[in-house]
């Protein structure tokens, strides 16, 4: 076995494989500062809560191996357990190791001990008996217990390996990274759990295998307990390696398991459901045992409400998918979730994300004023992501492109290339989103990882895969360049768009501000003299969470003098489902209205990294819907208001044809809302669902905190009754002098005529009832 490679601090370190690395900085990006570890973070169902299987039919669980380091009696008196060998090379002293310890233990002593005294310590097991079965589930579950550990961190890795014992690239799996739960610890030994630090507790750990790599034969462990330094930033002037010295780590009860394969899609072949056509729930079955499972699958809303349930039964050595019918379903986002289970337990949880799709009008078929923003890539079915894009309606999506630490390109830039390839065959416009190194003194942003001397070469490996196919770059993703406060001066953004035309030739370069900053005023009076900080050919406005939707369109005011900027979306996840509906769809209305040249919107869609597959989220129905409506439209007045917390704003596309959208700022439903100019017109909510509203010429439209849709109106009648007004609206009848105007302009380029009809009270005077 070749030994590992590690380098010396402020480097990356990275003894581990690219995945497994991407995999291992994901899950330390909570970890600063030291004081807040990420101890016993559940991001597996827990299988058997106290890792004894109870209820669990017998032969329905295979032990293949547990790892109890119980040796003694098998005539091991090493310090070292049988078949688990040191990695050894620079980062991995001598003086820091591992050992039998005899006397603590999870269940019973013994238990694999690692010493801490500086650099990290790690262990692989070298024997041939973790074997895998094609089809089957696999899970690793064990205990960890630290003291003292508040730089390092302790995890599992978990490898496949093929049938020559060679790694499996992108197969590599971490558990979750450990860190002693108390600040203190001073004075233990480690002889025992109940002296100096006893308190510290074990924590468990799980790790799910991939299941669908038809390659993979057997598993690799590593035990690990790696210094912070190896992916945390060194804070600038400050010369201190920061890693334990005195620290101890014990790696107790790993046991690997196998359980029967079952797996849930849809019989449509993706996560999306056309409301009119039948389809079924399949469950994909791989039991290898002689034991019969019994399922239960339930079906619940967006809202958590639980609407349907059913149970059944899966034969002992089954492999013939069982298939049931997915029941009548209003269009939105569901889950329908599949419990294995025997008499009494639970396990083996399943779950499916998909959306049931209602028939709307098509959208603007060349309009890209609607995007997403993709983020980095994620391993996963490529299919089901153009799909996913392709429905929803955006012309747009962003694509997160991370600098490489070295010259080499990542193997994520050939997915990505593949990707952009099949968006601009759907007429989607890419835009690659330069993110910093994911380690190094650079990783804090794109600004600072490209005002570097070999700016040209990190550039190459990203951007010459992607050739004229992207010609649209972002320096850096909004939030993380306007954290740190990056600003691109002229001189630095003219370095850098010379380093990117040599791989593109009429680059767009897109450069991130903030809402709350300023637009570059260059042609005000008294503006020649300022400095101009940046000359980007777009602006991505950023609007974070916290940013108040009511006040969004003062906020983006400042940003109409200047070019048609981008803006750039984000709603608090913390929200209750339908309150993020809701807040997400008012500020995509009102971004529009804004005049923005496209508006994006992270992707309301995900990834089970379990299975690769890409699955909608409860904001992608409502998106949905308002895209394909306001697609290469965009907003010319805005409705009187019935009360003061409405809002209606008319979109049109330069055609006759138009629509409303309205809705109530307050939490219950407002007053009703007419509209003239709605022969023909619907009332459509934001799951594409056609509402009462009334027909003829003039509709009432019931408002509430949800946006809803009124299309197609007569873009010139609803515009007109926008320009007309009566202030004051309420007459004093005991100051008679005081008399309400009537105020009207003309919207079009040419000139109108018409009656005016006035209807009034019959006990009013008039002095004329018609107006020519």
């Amino acid at each position: 076995m070749s030994p590992c490679t590690l380098r010396a601090p402020h480097r990356s370190i990275w003894p581990i494989s690219a995945a497994a690395a991407g995999l291992l900085f994901l899950m330390t990006a909570g970890l600063c500062p030291a004081a807040e570890p990420r101890a016993d973070a559940a991001t597996v169902p827990l299988l058997f809560p106290d890792d004894q299987p109870q209820g669990v039919p017998a032969g329905a669980v295979e032990v293949v191996r547990r790892f109890d380091f119980d040796e003694r009696g098998l005539g091991n008196y090493e310090d070292t357990p049988l078949h688990w060998e040191r990695l050894e090379g620079p980062g991995l002293p001598r003086y820091s190791g591992a050992r039998l310890d005899d006397e603590c233990g999870h269940l019973a002593p013994p238990s694999f001990r690692f010493d801490v005294q500086g650099g990290s310590v790690a262990y692989e097991y070298a024997g041939s008996d973790l074997l895998l079965i094609p089809g089957a589930e696999h899970y690793l579950v064990g205990y960890v217990r630290a003291v003292g550990l508040r730089e390092a961190r302790a995890f599992v890795q978990v490898s496949l390996l093929d049938a020559a014992g060679g790694v499996i690239p992108g197969s590599d799996r971490i558990s979750d990274l450990l860190a002693s739960t108390r600040c203190g610890g001073d004075g233990d030994t480690g002889a025992s759990p109940d002296s100096g630090a006893a308190a510290e507790p074990w924590q468990r750990i799980e790790v799910h295998l991939p299941t669908d790599i038809p390659a993979a034969a057997a598993v690799r462990l590593t035990l690990w307990v790696l210094q912070a330094y190896a992916w945390r930033e060194t804070p600038e002037g400050d010369p201190i390696v920061r890693q334990d010295v005195d620290a101890r780590v014990w790696f107790d009860d790993l046991t690997l398991y196998r359980l029967p394969r079952v797996r849930l899609k849809l019989s449509t072949g993706s996560t999306l459901i056309r409301r009119e056509v039948p389809a079924s729930f399949v469950i994909e079955v791989r039991n290898p045992t002689p034991v019969a499972l019994q399922f239960d699958l339930s079906l619940s809303d967006a809202f958590g409400q639980v609407l349907h349930e059913r149970r059944g039964a899966i034969p002992a050595n089954a492999s013939s998918p069982l298939e049931h019918p997915v029941p009548p379903l209003e269009p939105g986002t569901y889950t329908a979730q599949l419990f294995l289970r025997d008499e009494s337990e639970s396990f083996g949880n399943r779950s499916l994300r998909f959306a049931v799709l209602e028939e709307l009008p098509q959208a603007n078929p060349g309009a890209a004023d609607f995007g997403i923003d993709l983020g980095e890539l994620e391993p996963g079915d490529a299919d089901g992501l153009v799909q996913l894009v392709s429905e929803l309606g955006c012309r747009a999506a962003k694509l997160g492109l991370t600098l490489p630490d070295d010259d080499i390109s990542d193997p994520s830039v050939e997915a990505a290339r593949d990707l952009v390839r099949r968006l601009l065959s759907l007429d989607v416009q890419p835009t690659g989103v330069i993110l910093p190194p994911r380690l190094g003194p650079s990783a804090s942003s794109t600004r600072m990882a490209l005002m570097t001397p070999d700016r040209s070469s990190r550039l190459a490996p990203l951007l010459l895969p992607m050739g004229n196919a992207v010609s649209s770059w972002q320096l850096g993703a909004e939030r993380t360049e306007i954290d740190y406060g990056s600003a691109w001066d002229a001189a630095a953004l003219h370095e850098v768009r010379r380093d990117i035309q040599t791989f593109v030739t009429f680059p767009q370069i897109v450069v991130p501000k903030s809402v709350f900053g300023l637009a570059t005023d260059q042609g005000a009076p008294g503006t020649e003299q300022r400095p101009r900080l940046e000359t980007p050919d777009v602006a991505s406005i950023y609007v974070p969470p916290h940013a108040p939707t009511r006040k969004l369109p003062a906020q983006l005011a400042q940003w109409q003098s200047a070019d048609a900027p981008w803006i750039m979306l984000e709603t608090d996840d913390a929200l209750p489902v339908e309150t993020r509906i809701v807040e997400c769809t008012r500020r995509l209305t009102l971004a529009k209205a804004a005049g923005a040249e496209r508006v994006f919107l992270p992707a309301p869609f995900g990834c089970d990294p379990a299975i690769g597959r890409w699955c909608p989220n409860e904001l992608y129905v409502p998106l949905r819907t308002l895209c394909r409506f306001l697609a290469g439209k965009h907003a010319t007045a805005v409705l009187p208001a019935t009360a003061e917390d409405t809002l209606a704003i008319l979109f049109i596309d330069g055609q006759e044809a138009g629509c409303v959208v309205a809705w109530s700022w307050c939490d219950q439903a407002g007053p009703p809302l007419a509209i003239c100019g709605c022969e023909g017109a619907e009332v459509w909510d934001l799951w594409g669902r056609r509402r009462p509203g009334g027909s003829g010429d003039q509709i009432l439209v019931p408002l509430e905190p949800a946006p809803v849709i009124i299309a197609p109106v007569n873009a010139a009648a609803v515009a007109l009754q926008a320009n007309l007004a009566i202030d004051p609206n309420l007459i004093d009848t005991d100051a008679p002098d005081v008399r309400p105007v009537l105020r009207m302009a003309n919207p079009f380029a040419a000139e109108m005529a018409g009656v005016l009809t006035l209807k009034v009270p019959p006990y009013w005077c008039a002095a004329g009832a018609e107006l020519a």
